[in-house]
């Protein structure tokens, strides 16, 4: 009897700790297998790279939530929003480094000095005042949605600017108004805005400092199919307008560096391109025409490397759902990676989170897969480091947040020993210090043998410092051919010394005057048995 009662009271702690938001202790059991995807492109186990170390809920925090958009980072601090609902008002939620609520701004003071409420914001960003006698003043951007215009505010909710709705007209139809319902907002190292707005497929608009438009930004491509393209060419104009008219992808979030590029991402790519870009080699240009995370220059030309052995473009596998409720009335789908966050880390790294599995795939400033982990949820149960909607993301230190707006939580992802590993490794590698990142990449090698850009960094690193013979054993690893001839070429020349350049040229002319001897040999024969033939 007295087991019972002690086993119930454990039990009804559990469920009371859950209710409260408790945190989750970091050494808690993932809920997805982490993998990876090997040279050849195939799918492999891997270790965990990143663990839940806090699971944030609105118990956690003790504010009611009705629908996370979006969160950035800055200051020490977060700033969390959530849009709110017809009947509830939106506010931004600012939590310090321990995820503690230091303020709450559900209305800001207007223009005018009246108090005033967002409509449904979907973005925040940073405001950074730009001149060495402004350093560290900032204020909260936020686009407020259904207003139709761009709220500047301080942190206590004082209303600082507003961005109102630019001169679209370039964009009427028919007489008919183009509507300028804002979504997301960055800034460039200038304090030029870049949005994304709502059925505005030209990319993203480009605002000058005073919020007048400047032009269209970054315009992604897409790709008819086949079959669509041999009909628009079959069928007389009239004909062909009536089919589906493509138009470039619409943005689904972007983020701006120290640099003022601006990385966008594409929550629903061209399927075609993405199927086509699957089998490509590293810098090759169809990579670019399927890419699902850009960074854009000044000019909004995607500059983004695309050098790694697979594209940086998330899952190689992709997914047939089924939709429908049966019989004529189902359909089978399939399903591409589609990002709708980018979160920038150091030394170039960054991290895309994936709508459909919550995943979030890690690159470096190459393009090289470095780490992929998460999983999605599911209609029944938040279970914890499960995300059902994925929102958005942010870099805290090497620590990743997620947002999940169905179930309106926070996930801290902190790195593993082995993903700590990966993160240092690559840093050092970036910073030039080759010797020490190759140290860290033979660890990493212990733990992942599928990890191709372990052999990479190793080889890049024993190169650096002179060990060619080395360096050549892990390119001829994983089949670096450019990074192999490299190594074979200065591990001739150290072993022959300045004798190398004499050496191949005596090579070559022996490899020549073998051939043009057994050409002769041969024309001879010829010519010996032909005549024998005539005779």
């Amino acid at each position: 009897m007295k087991n019972r009662i002690v086993k119930t009271l454990a039990v009804m702690l559990m469920l009371l700790a859950l209710m409260a938001g408790m945190v989750i202790p970091a050494s808690a059991e993932p809920p997805y297998e982490s993998y990876f995807y090997n040279v050849n492109g195939v799918w492999v186990g891997s270790a965990n790279a990143y663990s839940v170390s806090e699971y944030i809920t609105p118990g956690t925090l003790g504010v009611e939530i009705t629908s996370l958009t979006d969160m950035v980072a800055y200051d020490g601090k977060i700033f969390v929003l959530d849009k709110g609902s017809a009947d509830k008002q939106a506010k931004i939620i600012i939590l310090d480094q321990t995820f503690k609520v230091l303020s709450v701004i559900d209305q800001f003071v207007g223009v005018d000095g009246q108090p005033e409420n967002l409509s449904q914001p979907e973005g925040i960003e940073i405001y950074k005042y730009l001149g060495s006698e402004n350093d560290g003043k900032y204020e909260l951007t936020v686009c407020d949605t259904r207003n139709a215009r761009i709220v500047r505010m301080d942190t206590t909710g004082k209303f600082v600017y507003v961005y109102e709705k630019p001169d679209l007209s370039i964009l009427d139809k028919n007489g008919e108004e183009q509507s300028y319902v804002p979504k997301k907002v960055v800034f460039d190292n200038t304090n030029r805005l870049y949005v994304i707005a709502e059925n505005i497929n030209q990319g993203l608009l480009c605002l000058d400092p005073d919020g007048s438009l400047n032009s269209f930004f970054g315009a992604p491509e897409v790709t008819a199919d086949m079959l669509t393209r041999i009909w628009k060419k079959v069928l007389s104009l009239a004909g062909s307008e009536s089919l589906l008219s493509y138009t470039p992808t619409e943005y689904s979030n972007i983020v701006s560096d120290a640099k003022g590029f601006v990385y966008g991402t594409i929550a629903a790519p061209d399927i075609e391109s993405f199927q086509q870009a699957l089998t490509t080699l590293a810098g090759d240009p169809l990579r670019s025409t399927a890419a699902n995370v850009v960074r854009l220059n000044a000019a909004g030309e995607d500059i983004l490397k695309r050098m790694g052995y697979v594209p940086n473009c998330g899952d190689l596998i992709l997914s047939v759902v089924t939709l429908g409720s049966g019989g004529t009335n189902t359909m089978e789908v399939t399903e591409t990676t589609g990002f709708v966050d980018v979160a920038l880390g150091t030394n170039g790294i960054y991290s895309c989170l994936d709508r459909t599995f919550g995943r979030i795939f890690t690159y470096d400033e190459d393009g090289n897969l470095l780490f992929i982990f998460g999983n999605g949820g599911n209609n029944e149960c938040a279970q914890v480091g499960a995300v059902r909607s994925p929102a958005a993301l942010i870099y805290q230190g090497d620590n990743i947040v997620v947002m999940d707006s169905a179930y309106s939580t926070l996930t801290v992802y902190s790195p593993t020993d082995y993903g700590a590993k990966v993160i240092k490794a690559a840093q050092l590698y970036y910073d030039g210090e080759y010797e020490a990142s190759e140290k860290i990449w033979a660890e990493v090698l212990v733990r992942n043998s599928n990890m191709y850009y372990a052999y990479i960094g190793t080889g890049k690193a024993l190169y650096r410092n002179g060990e060619y013979a080395e360096a050549m054993k892990c390119f001829r690893e994983v089949e670096n051919r450019e990074n192999y001839s490299k190594a074979l070429e200065l591990y001739m020349k150290e072993s022959f010394g300045n004798s190398f350049g004499i050496i191949v040229v005596i090579l070559l002319v022996l490899f020549v005057g073998t051939k043009v001897y057994s050409g002769v040999k041969k024309f001879r024969a010829f010519m010996r048995n032909g005549v024998k033939k005539v005779m």
